[in-house]
């Protein structure tokens, strides 16, 4: 739970920041938020790490798999929406593509938490029963 404090000072300091982006229209605010988006990110796998179980080698490589593909995702869908007020942008397809490759993405999250949640109810049986 050292991580918690922190979490207290990044949040506020992101919150602050993308509201500047989207009130000043200053890419830089921008570029300022993804390092903490990173951040939490991390934070959160390690939090995760600590409350598990069980902590075999399959089991944390799915939770490294898990947060690897929710991070990309989310911060391929914050970057596209980020940039939705440049025109160029706008007339280009690819948002449409960057947005199929996060909902892809978070499909694989999913998958990935349901299969780790049940590999950990697997070993929890096998230990039970010894």
């Amino acid at each position: 739970m050292k991580y918690n404090k922190y979490l207290i000072i990044t949040f506020p300091i992101l919150i602050i920041l993308v509201s500047t982006f989207f009130y000043a229209k200053n890419i830089i605010y921008f570029y300022l938020t993804i390092p903490i988006c990173v951040y939490v990110s991390f934070v959160r796998y390690y939090q995760e790490k600590n409350k598990l179980l069980i902590k075999t080698n399959k089991v944390l490589n799915l939770l490294k798999y898990e947060f690897t593909m929710y991070t990309v995702a989310v911060l391929t869908m914050y970057s596209t929406s980020s940039f939705g007020f440049i025109s160029e942008i706008k007339s280009v397809e690819y948002t449409y593509i960057a947005f199929i490759i996060s909902a892809i993405l978070l499909l694989l999250y999913a998958v990935i938490y349901i299969k780790r949640t049940l590999l950990i109810r697997q070993e929890l049986r096998k230990n039970n029963s010894k």
